[in-house]
């Protein structure tokens, strides 16, 4: 009898340490990755000649890196980066995509040829910044315009 109470406790807390549910399973980012190529400059009577299209791509997120921690690189290719990144996931080929991430602040980079993008900074020099919020999803969009014209 002593037995099969132990066992019904521990059962019990089993089930119990099971049932909690970790916060990054209900946040994190979502978004979209378009490949933007060619002429973008507008023009009088005309539609500009560049396309946007939905890409698939490796996309990675990295704790907040500043512009300044990559020395004399200048993107928005940067050939190298000094940390691992925490997490990656790739877009689809309609290039949507959704991760899971603890609440904070992330650098976002896309996996190119020849080496990781990015073309936004925030007012610290933080590249590419977006913050997941406890229990939200915040929502990017992920324009790769390098090879493009404004």
């Amino acid at each position: 009898m002593k037995s099969l109470l132990i066992i019904g406790l521990l059962l019990a807390a089993v089930g119990c340490k099971s049932s909690l549910s970790t916060t990054s399973d209900k946040q994190g980012v979502t978004g979209a990755v378009y490949w933007m190529e060619g002429d973008f400059m507008p023009r009088i009577g005309e539609k500009p000649g560049g396309s946007r299209q939905p890409i698939v791509r490796e996309i990675l997120f990295y704790g907040p890196v500043n512009a300044s921690s990559l020395g004399t690189e200048n993107g928005p290719i940067y050939k190298r980066l000094p940390i691992e990144p925490i997490s990656r996931v790739s877009s689809n080929e309609n290039g949507t995509f959704r991760i899971y991430l603890p609440v904070g602040t992330y650098s976002v980079f896309t996996k190119e040829p020849d080496g990781f993008f990015a073309n936004r900074f925030d007012g610290n020099g933080i590249i590419n910044p977006v913050e997941v919020k406890a229990g939200a999803f915040s929502e990017i969009v992920i324009e790769i315009n390098y090879k493009a014209v404004f």
